[in-house]
């Protein structure tokens, strides 16, 4: 009962943003991985009769002009983006944050050399940088993946270089290099350890702007392609049947606005509870 009461009591202390922010976002993971059994109807399958109708017991979220049910197309989307999203956040955080730690760490002409590079990448707004990536890799899905990929690794590489800043003058760090310890394994045991919350926190707050990418990529059409149920190209697809049938806009981009909430609460959250910790 006392390890019940105890557990209870560091969940409730936990900020509610947080808390607020893991459900929002395992509710959708568990909806994308269970759509085979949660969607009602293929997500691709057109009944063309059934075209437009507005939400019902058949179709709780109505069809769109092709007749297929939204609701299965908003389900499966949800798969499809965090099928999307996850690899590049893991990528992001892969590739980013040892450059990062390098470049925090050694200083000098290492320094330079990363800054210069992830610093002249992001002189281009992430969304042209994406367009123009897209144009010349293509709109498949493994294209998409390193596209995105590409526009947010330099953002990490910043802020890992300034966590590490951070901590560089350390006594810890210090004692390490008198002891003759290499700087590999300086910044493995010493300076990950004590950026990773912070890092999580950042790679947090990546995904709804990973998500934002995705689905403006489709709804300007060079994203994810039709049949396809991704959120951006339903919006797309959607404008003009809108003020006739605004269902075709309206859940899809419910469903975008409620993932980004549930990614910024998480960050949001964690941010509090790293910033606890240090304090």
């Amino acid at each position: 009962m006392s390890v019940q009461s105890t557990a209870l009591g560091r969940v409730r202390s936990l900020p509610s943003s947080l808390l607020v922010g893991v459900v929002i976002v395992a509710v959708v993971v568990v909806v994308g991985a269970a759509a085979p059994l949660l969607a009602p109807y293929s997500p691709t399958k057109l009944h063309l009769l059934d075209a437009l109708q507005g939400p019902s017991l058949a179709h709780p979220f109505g069809t769109d002009a092709l007749g297929r049910d939204l609701l299965s197309r908003v389900v499966y989307g949800a798969r499809y983006e965090l099928s999307v999203i996850v690899p590049v956040i893991v990528l992001v955080t892969v590739v980013g944050v040892p450059l990062g730690m390098v470049a925090g760490y050694r200083r000098g002409w290492t320094d330079r050399s990363i800054s210069f590079v992830s610093d002249s990448v992001l002189t281009f707004p992430a969304m042209v940088l994406a367009v123009v990536l897209v144009a010349i890799f293509g709109s498949g899905y493994l294209s998409l993946v390193v596209t995105i990929t590409i526009t947010q690794v330099p953002q990490m590489v910043r802020y890992a270089r300034g966590f590490t800043g951070g901590v560089a003058a350390a006594e810890y760090l210090l004692a390490a290099k008198a002891s003759g310890t290499r700087a590999l394994g300086t910044l493995a045991r010493h300076v990950l350890p004590n950026i990773a919350g912070s890092v999580v926190v950042v790679a947090s707050l990546f995904a709804s702007e990973a998500l934002l990418v995705i689905t403006a990529l489709g709804f300007l059409g060079i994203g994810v392609q039709p049949p396809t149920p991704e959120w951006g190209t339903m919006l797309s697809e959607g404008r003009q049947d809108f003020t006739t049938s605004p269902q075709v806009m309206l859940f899809p981009g419910l469903a975008i606005a409620v993932l980004i909430l549930g990614f910024n609460l998480l960050g949001d959250g964690l941010r509090d509870v790293v910033d606890k910790r240090n304090n």
